[in-house]
């Protein structure tokens, strides 16, 4: 590549850093607590810290590839809702990086600065970029072993394939979702690699592969006499409770295959047409994937007659590629298809759009720029109206200062003012004071329909608006709110909605 040609490429791969940086001004939502998962990452490396190392106890405490790194930053930085951001924001980077990489070695410069673009601005990605999460780490490690791959074909030192193999197998270690991966790592590995020219590549590859759960296994036989221990608790979160399956669905055996898991994931955005078809319905019209997965489609009928026989055949890959992994985290491993759960399809979506449009741009640019500008509009105002913990939290820390010596709390609530100056020392629900500060994913007179609660009990002396949770037409707003207690009867009533388990410390 000439100096001129490097000069030109630069400010393209600059591009979806920057995309990045804008979608996080315009809504830096980080950390989140409460029940989510960011405070279980938390809450593990606090253990971690304290004790080194610590035996897991759930699945969350065993995903040591997010633990550990975030453990070394709170050791280096200290614990603020910044510094807990930086292996996410790192991992990010990461994605946007490898699939940049990604696209220029499978399209040109052009796709792949819109396809590491289109992934930057898609919300699902935009809006976690900032929270401690395994969902980025487990796409830059898959990545990782992707562009391994593709960079083994070319140059035939082992060190590439071992590189693969490890980065695949370190996947599965932060979540198992990644497994769903294998069936097309290994296709894409025999096309490079044909197995009677190449099997020492498949060896090396194997060996990286198996090595980190060879460690793991010796661990925690040592620790516990069970070497697939961390696997058992894996298995295992199908036991507990989660608000995310509707009604009272629990499941005690495994989840693969298991129709009672698939049918009663509560879906996102909510469409409803039939329990074999809802996790991908769901997925292909969820807005917080910008569009791509609507788009692709109608793109690939604008641009077919343009597509040379190569980029046509990776273009049904990637699409391929998309379908098999869907297919296996909905009905083999019953997995709850939230976009977060799904960012392999997203990143293969975002590289066949980009490749797409690149052709488009050339013969149609007024319509490429115009649907750009689509995709654009609908990612911006999905982040810009998303959940904002930054606003709960300076809203949070306002009303108590001002009036932190009446108020009560509950434990979801508390779990959320991690961060807040005085939420810690807010009193627990049931103490007698004469008011009440709870986060609700609704309105706060809806909170009380929904709680069963008699407005005249509990009366709303002021509230504020957090953004919205993804619904289906009418999206779900949440809310900061702080209640008066004004009849006796409305504490009985929230102990017996809330359970116990919110009246203790």
């Amino acid at each position: 590549m000439t100096d001129r040609q490097v000069g030109a490429a630069r400010p393209l791969y600059l591009v979806p850093f920057a995309v990045l940086a804008v979608a996080i001004l315009l809504n830096p939502v980080g950390f989140i607590g409460g029940d989510a998962d960011d405070l279980q990452y938390l809450e593990a490396s606090r253990c971690w810290l304290a004790n080194g190392p610590c035996l897991p106890h759930d699945h969350w405490q065993a995903r040591w590839p997010i633990v550990a790194p975030l453990t070394v930053v709170i050791a280096m930085l200290g614990e603020t809702r910044w510094t807990i951001a930086l292996p996410s924001l790192a991992a990010s980077l990461a994605c946007l990086a490898l699939v940049y990489q990604l696209g220029q070695r499978l399209f040109d410069d052009r796709a792949a600065c819109l396809a590491a673009s289109l992934l930057a601005i898609s919300p699902v990605f935009a809006l976690q970029a900032l929270a401690p999460n395994v969902d980025t780490i487990e796409l830059a490690l898959i990545l990782g072993g992707f562009a391994a791959l593709l960079q083994s074909r070319d140059d035939r030192r082992l060190i590439w394939p071992v590189l693969c193999g490890l980065s695949f197998a370190l996947a599965v270690q932060a979540r198992e979702t990644a497994l769903a991966v294998g069936p097309v790592a290994l296709v894409a590995f025999a096309m490079a690699h044909p197995p009677r020219t190449r099997s020492a590549h498949w060896l090396a590859a194997a060996a990286a592969f198996a090595l980190p759960f060879a460690i793991e296994a010796m661990v925690f036989a040592l620790q516990t006499g069970d070497p697939l221990y961390c696997r058992r608790l894996s298995l295992g979160h199908v036991g507990l409770q989660t608000t995310e399956l509707q009604g009272r669905t629990r499941i005690d055996g495994l989840p693969f295959f298991n129709r009672e898991l698939i049918a009663n994931w509560r879906h996102e955005p909510g469409l409803s047409l039939h329990w074999t078809i809802d996790g991908l319905a769901n997925l292909i019209v969820n807005p917080r994937t910008a569009g791509l997965f609507l788009i692709l489609p109608f793109l690939w009928l604008m641009a077919r007659h343009w597509l040379g026989d190569r980029r046509r055949q990776i273009l049904r890959f990637l699409v391929a590629a998309a379908i098999v992994h869907a297919a296996i985290i909905i009905y083999v491993l019953a997995i709850d298809p939230k976009p977060r759960t799904m960012l392999f399809e997203l990143a293969c979506v975002a590289l066949a759009v980009a490749a797409l449009l690149a052709v488009l741009m050339r013969e149609r640019p007024t319509t490429a720029k115009a649907l750009i500008g689509a995709i654009a509009l609908i990612a911006g105002a999905n982040i810009i109206s998303g959940y904002r913990s930054a606003t709960m939290e300076t809203t949070a820390a306002r009303w108590i200062g001002e009036d932190g010596a009446r108020m009560e709390t509950v434990r979801q609530t508390r779990r959320r003012l991690i961060f807040v100056p005085g939420g810690d020392r807010l009193a627990v629900i049931g103490s007698g004071r004469p008011a009440l500060l709870v986060q609700v994913n609704n309105s706060c007179a809806g909170w009380l329909a929904e709680m069963g609660i008699d407005r005249r009990w509990l009366i709303v002396e002021r509230q504020a608006a957090l953004g919205s949770y993804p619904g289906w037409l009418v999206e779900r707003q949440a809310h900061l709110c702080q209640y008066r207690y004004a009849d006796k009867r409305a504490l009985p009533q929230l102990r017996r909605v809330l359970g116990e388990r919110e009246f203790s410390r």
